[in-house]
């Protein structure tokens, strides 16, 4: 069955109607011919007055309630796209069509959009933003738009225009979106070209440790190790789960330190005062590896590994952590004892880890509870987009390697003896980090099932 985001409304006819009244009535006008209009509506027993309202017969479109309030929300934004691409099939103007673009790009920030999805279909052009780590449709336009916009965005980001089916990367800034970057990747598929672009803020300030959502426990273990002078702190999680917004957090606490600080990503996301930040460039063979076997001739006191992926840097971490640094990386694992044997399957020794491990974080983003919507019967309101949810915070467990677990993970413990050795010096863990922040109604215990089953 049809949903109402496969529908390509007619947004010209909803201009003839009072938004109020139709937010009261929560009907939507989709389209109209000589005999009647097509209305969305919650239910198909709908009364006389919304008959009287729209002056014609009726053929009514079930929806949900959720789903008409959504496009209800922000309509006029929605009027002024629709209108903007019919122009630009009439006239092909690069002036319309960097207009349109350009509106777009404004309702992903103000919607508070980390990606922003263009995806062809066979008959139409869908816009997807993912906010708080959900990807939710917001507009769907002519397939017919499709090449225009295409090369503007290219533009934009001095990709070659001509290339539709090989994959292109790139990045642009615009003057009108001054605090922000945005990273774009083209992709072919078999229906045609995708695009997404990475909405990037440039507000380093916005980081702050306090804020990411550790509990009073876990962020005095976190915030103890970082005082240390040399070792190994390791964040890991799947993609997704905010594991760059806590080591950014963690390095602006530590950029008010008279320390060097020296970081390696794929890519540098934000760029920071006073640090030394290295972008790893496979093309020129710029690796991880590479960077690492040299990177102690700069001198740092502190390291950001943005990953480590391979024996390689293991070592290289392992052998700056022994020898004065601090290392603050990610590993990609489920959970925290899960991470110690994955180092050692790395081919490290077991003694080595024991020695330069000092605390691992696991985490999980969880979207946090609409505090405008979340008390009403019905969750979902416009500052949510109908979802119920504004916003994430993570759930995480903490690990603090302490002598005795140091003494077990050079003996090459098993999973369940690290465990039970943590157990006793009061380790929680990520579904208990979970459990307690729904019972403190943040969150739903539906988001924390997803949370840990990804």
């Amino acid at each position: 069955m049809k949903t109402l985001k496969e529908y390509d409304i007619n947004y010209d006819i909803s201009k003839m109607y009072d938004i109020d009244e139709l937010r009261e009535f929560c009907i939507l006008p989709l389209e109209q011919n000589e005999l009647y209009i097509i209305v969305a509506v919650t239910d198909l027993g709908y009364n006389e007055k919304i008959r009287k309202f729209f002056k014609k017969p009726i053929k009514p479109f079930l929806s949900t309630k959720n789903d008409i309030l959504f496009e209800l929300d922000n309509l006029s934004i929605k009027q002024k796209l629709f209108e903007l691409s019919k122009d630009i099939l009439i006239q092909t103007s690069e002036n319309i069509i960097k207009i349109f673009v350009d509106k777009i790009l404004n309702f992903a920030v103000i919607s508070s959009a980390s990606d922003i999805h263009i995806e062809t279909l066979s008959d139409a052009l869908i816009f997807r933003f993912r906010v708080d780590g959900v990807l939710v449709q917001f507009f769907r336009f002519s397939i017919n738009i499709y090449p225009m916009i295409s090369t503007i965005m290219k533009l934009y980001a001095n990709l070659d225009i001509t290339k539709r089916r090989l994959p292109q990367n790139g990045r642009f800034s615009l003057k009108e979106f001054e605090n922000y970057d945005f990273r774009i990747s083209t992709m072919p598929t078999i229906s045609g070209e995708s695009i997404v672009i990475r909405l990037l803020e440039k507000n380093f300030d916005k980081f702050y440790l306090d804020r990411v959502g550790f509990s009073d426990s876990s962020l005095s273990i976190i915030k103890d190790k970082m005082t240390l002078t040399q070792g190994m702190i390791l964040v890991t999680g799947p993609t997704g789960s905010g594991k760059t917004t806590t080591l950014y957090s963690m390095i602006k606490e530590l950029k008010n330190t008279n320390k060097k600080i020296i970081t390696i990503e794929d890519p540098v996301e934000y760029k920071i005062d006073n640090i030394t930040q290295i972008s790893v460039n496979y093309e020129l063979e710029l690796t991880y590896g590479e960077i690492l076997k040299n990177i102690l001739r700069q001198d740092p006191d502190i390291l950001l590994i943005g990953e480590i992926r391979d024996a390689q840097s293991l070592r290289s971490a392992i052998a700056a952590a022994m020898t004065g640094h601090l290392v603050l990386a990610t590993v990609h694992t489920n959970d925290a004892i899960s991470t110690i044997h994955r180092l050692i399957d790395l081919e490290s020794e077991s003694f080595l880890i024991a020695s330069v491990l000092k605390c691992i974080i696991a985490q999980r983003l969880v979207r946090i509870l609409c505090t405008n919507c979340k008390d009403s019967e019905i969750r979902g309101c416009k500052e949510c987009n109908q979802t119920g949810y504004k916003s994430r915070t993570i759930i995480s467990e903490v690990l603090d390697i302490n002598d005795e677990l140091s003494h077990l993970i050079s003996q090459k413990a098993s999973t369940f003896d690290m465990k039970q050795s943590a157990l006793k010096n009061g380790f929680i863990s990520i579904s208990e980090d979970g459990m307690d922040k729904v019972s403190q109604n943040l969150t739903t215990q539906e988001e924390l099932f997803l949370a840990i089953k990804s």
